[in-house]
């Protein structure tokens, strides 16, 4: 009776005002319009861009609109630092608001789309600290090097690779391991010894995956793994 009772409760329910759909498909051929409808007949609305927990997604799996939400987000609180600049606010406090509010941005989700950027969006975020740092040292800016080699920041792509090395490092040393797929002792050779096995791929969008880049790093810093 409590069975037959709990197999007639809804699990689950579609919000129907936050269900779209979004179409990851390179073909032109065999591209279609999805027709998916509620009960009611009302249809699913078909999105080229949405918002996954902050990070933007398009359906062509660029990352070009994600880079410029982060930029933009961050022009705005530029805002601030600049209205602290003229209260001649301390320049280390300055800093420390930077890297707490706007900084900050950049590193949200890095896992997941720091290895398909391209050349402009990587100089695109690297504005973000260029902009920050001329508005805090104001006259005495004298270059982007100087400038941060005075307040010990690293470049914003190589903190990015800090951070998605890192991430990827604990990712593969948690209860999430099956993530990844190991090298079986058959696998190995002389030449290459990687723990890791990487997805093949003919594309050059495959090769710069997520779980591809996470796996690269891993086998480019296993010295780093803890030892069992």
């Amino acid at each position: 009776m409590e069975i037959e009772r709990f197999s007639e409760v809804n699990l689950f329910k579609i919000n129907e005002s936050k269900s779209k759909i979004m179409i990851f498909n390179t073909s032109k051929k065999y591209d279609f319009p999805p027709d998916f409808s509620f009960e009611n007949g009302e249809g699913l609305e078909v999105v080229d861009k949405t918002s996954l927990m902050g990070v933007c997604i398009t359906s062509d799996l660029r990352w070009h609109g994600n880079t410029k939400s982060i930029y933009m987000k961050a022009v705005k609180r530029m805002w601030l630092l600049r209205r602290l600049k003229l209260a001649s606010v301390e320049p280390q406090f300055l800093v420390d608001y930077f890297v707490k509010e706007i900084r900050i941005l950049a590193d949200h989700g890095v896992a997941v789309w720091n290895s398909g950027l391209t050349l402009a969006q990587v100089n695109m975020l690297e504005k973000i600290q260029k902009v920050a740092l001329r508005i805090i040292l104001g006259d005495t800016y004298l270059s982007y090097d100087k400038a941060r080699a005075q307040f010990n920041l690293k470049l914003l792509s190589e903190r990015r690779l800090e951070l998605c090395t890192n991430f990827a490092l604990k990712l593969f040393e948690s209860k999430h391991r099956e993530t990844f797929y190991t090298t079986t002792d058959s696998m190995m050779t002389t030449r290459h010894r990687n723990i890791l096995v990487e997805n093949f791929t003919n594309t050059r969008k495959c090769y710069l995956a997520p779980h591809n880049y996470l796996a690269r790093l891993v086998n480019q810093n296993s010295g780093k793994l803890k030892k069992k």
